[in-house]
């Protein structure tokens, strides 16, 4: 298994209203996502994601990951 954190820039908008500019840093959670095997062994990705909330909607969603599949929690190449 690997520990990765993202290093992406904060998020800019609320990816549940729209609300830009209105939102602030609401903890971190790590999460397993499994990617290409290795030599026929399993391999795991934790990331830690940083949550956000929105002041105007007073939701939390995570930091978008672009080569993640976040609905079945696998990278996008295992998927292709």
């Amino acid at each position: 298994m690997l520990l990765v954190n993202t290093t992406a820039l904060s998020s800019s908008h609320c990816s549940k209203c729209g609300t830009v500019a209105n939102l602030y840093k609401h903890g971190k959670k790590k999460q397993l996502f499994f990617d290409l095997p290795i030599h026929a062994n399993r391999v795991g990705i934790y990331v830690n994601r940083p949550r956000y909330k929105c002041k105007e909607c007073n939701e939390t969603f995570f930091e978008n990951l672009p080569n993640m599949d976040v609905h079945r929690s696998v990278t996008n190449r295992l998927i292709n």
